[in-house]
């Protein structure tokens, strides 16, 4: 809808629900009363105040301003007594929230995600609100005063150096990835399910961790200070992903059967060299779920590793001197590498194996000398799925998919013969991971 230079001029009292997604003007007209109005969201907006002095606006509920990148200063909101939820992501030319704020004791929910700007920020200690985002505040550097109550905090990218206890007690969603000031591990309360501490400087687990029991996921990567995992010595029945990859961890504690439920385990790019033996004791019954993803440096693979079951195990083993990467869902395959003699199979099994190699060099797949025409997997036909193969080239499988020469083969479900004849080649640029 195309606006006078003016701007709008009028706007219907009686407005209950108003929704303008790009709402072009500076602002609400004048004369608009939000009295009747339950729900404001003027999203992707070009408002930068939306009206002057106070507005009884006690009927609203939800408030959005997000992607609105020339606000610059909220109304006063002591009148929301009712306000439920206030989304302002990405309001990068904001700078302060009103101290308004602390007086709306029904405020559930608050996100200001990328408001980087932002550099005031009032205590709130509602006893309703659950959901804070202050996600790549950039100068947040004190973390502000807020309820005990809280259930969800995202705090991903600041500045912070510490969250004090005592906002993490009914915690169970705690968000500090890249707060890269951030060198110790949270106190936190039993009632945690997911703790994203990637990218910061922690340089220890507890050993305490082992008693969260509603603990579900950890994400640990990108901490290259942390060097062992604690001993598991009870059983974490609720853990089901562990992401250690890019940590300076040497080892996986023997104890580490004791994480019974675990189906994803990311060990990529740190100096572990072999499959500890603890994941061939959680291979069988105990794991519930259909996925662990290992991704280790090493010439072969165990003897016990080959006789999974139907999982889908992901696993990086160096087994020729190449930057490819395979995939393959198979029913049964054997491959044979060489150079070394180093064999292994996959019996009666729906397996997903990923497999890096770890050192570069440049191979055209077409070649007559290439290796792959040297390992030709065997795959027999599954009754109750497809039999394919993904073959990716370049000389970092974590950078940049754009940036690298990929070439996908697709072997049809129960073909035969040369590869050429079962295969079809493709350039392409999609890298799933």
């Amino acid at each position: 809808m195309l606006l006078p230079p003016t701007g709008l001029k009028y706007l219907s009292n009686k407005l209950i629900y108003f929704h303008w997604n790009g709402f072009p003007s500076r602002s609400l007209p004048q004369n608009f009363c939000a009295e009747h109005l339950v729900e404001l969201n003027l999203s992707r907006s070009k408002v930068e105040k939306l009206w002057t002095g106070v507005q009884d606006i006690g009927n609203l509920r939800n408030f959005v301003l997000s992607y609105s990148p020339y606000l610059i200063e909220l109304p006063d909101l002591s009148k929301a007594k009712n306000l439920v939820r206030l989304y302002l992501v990405d309001c990068s030319s904001l700078t302060e929230v009103p101290s308004s704020l602390q007086h709306l004791d029904k405020l559930e929910e608050l996100d200001l995600y990328f408001c980087y700007n932002l550099r005031r920020f009032p205590m709130l200690d509602s006893k309703a609100l659950r959901v804070l985002a202050l996600s790549r505040c950039l100068d947040m550097t004190k973390f502000p005063t807020i309820s005990q109550n809280m259930k969800r905090l995202y705090l991903e990218e600041t500045s912070l150096k510490e969250v004090p206890q005592s906002v993490t007690s009914k915690l169970e969603h705690l968000g500090l990835h890249g707060c890269s000031k951030i060198t110790k591990f949270p106190e936190i309360s039993g009632d945690i399910k997911t703790l994203y501490l990637s990218e910061t400087a922690i340089t220890e687990v507890p050993s305490s961790i082992q008693f969260l029991k509603k603990l579900s996921v950890l994400d640990m990567s990108g901490c290259p200070k942390l060097e062992s995992f604690p001993e598991i010595t009870v059983p974490m029945k609720s853990f089901v992903d562990l992401n250690l990859s890019k940590t300076g961890i040497k080892e996986i504690p023997s104890s580490f059967k004791h994480m019974i439920s675990l189906r994803s385990l990311g060990l990529e790019g740190t100096p572990i060299k072999e499959l500890p033996l603890s994941i061939k004791d959680m291979s069988g019954e105990k794991i519930p779920h259909d996925r662990i993803q290992m991704i280790l440096p090493g010439s072969e693979i165990p003897e016990w590793f080959a006789k999974g079951d139907a999982r889908r195990l992901g696993v990086n083993v160096d087994l020729v001197n190449l930057t490819w990467r395979l995939q393959f869902k198979v029913s049964e395959v054997m491959l044979e590498e060489k150079t070394d003699g180093s064999i292994f199979s996959l019996h009666e099994a729906l397996v997903w194996l990923l497999l890096f190699a770890l050192k570069t060099q440049e191979i055209n797949p077409f070649s007559s000398t290439s290796p792959f025409n040297e390992i030709i997997p065997s795959v027999q036909q599954s009754d109750d799925s497809a039999d394919w193969l993904d073959l990716l080239s370049g000389d970092n499988m974590f950078s940049d998919p754009l940036s690298q020469p990929v070439t996908q083969f697709n072997v049809h479900e129960g073909a035969t013969g040369d590869m050429p004849a079962q295969c079809t080649g493709s350039a392409g640029n999609s890298l799933s991971q």
